[in-house]
């Protein structure tokens, strides 16, 4: 079987659908499974127990970082911290696969280094840990 080579772009990222694209200023975008597994409990009827597999999800993105706009993603992020959002993230629109789902809105760093342009990391939780759920 040939290899497929995924590349990233270009590509969007929209939340609440599409009210807000800040896809120009991703650099970054990645959708990151997390697993927990706990070992089981063992019991009378049962002395090895299989572990409980725990897998949560985060949204990871950079952004170019635009304080300075009142209606950009940094102050955006900063007044709806704390509430779910919808996004939809494709990789790339010529392959045309989307990932969905709802994430909570966290607040990103404010600043960065002078005269220079600032990248600003979002790592934010899919709602209850699921997965997102792709189309083609």
């Amino acid at each position: 079987m040939p290899t497929t080579d995924s590349r990233l772009g270009p590509g969007t990222l929209t939340f609440n659908a599409g009210a807000k694209d800040f896809s120009a200023q991703v650099s970054m975008c990645k959708l990151v499974p997390s697993t927990n597994s706990e070992d089981g409990t063992p019991v009378l009827t049962d002395v090895t127990p299989q572990p409980t597999i725990t897998i949560t999800w985060t949204l990871d993105f950079d952004v170019i970082s635009d304080w300075g706009n009142d209606s950009g993603f940094v102050l955006w992020a900063l007044d709806n911290a704390n509430t779910t959002a919808t996004f939809k993230f494709t990789p790339s629109t010529a392959i045309g696969n989307e990932f969905d789902g709802s994430v909570t809105v966290l607040p990103v760093e404010i600043g960065g280094d002078v005269y220079k342009q600032s990248i600003v990391s979002a790592s934010w939780p899919l709602d209850n840990g699921t997965a997102p759920t792709w189309t083609d």
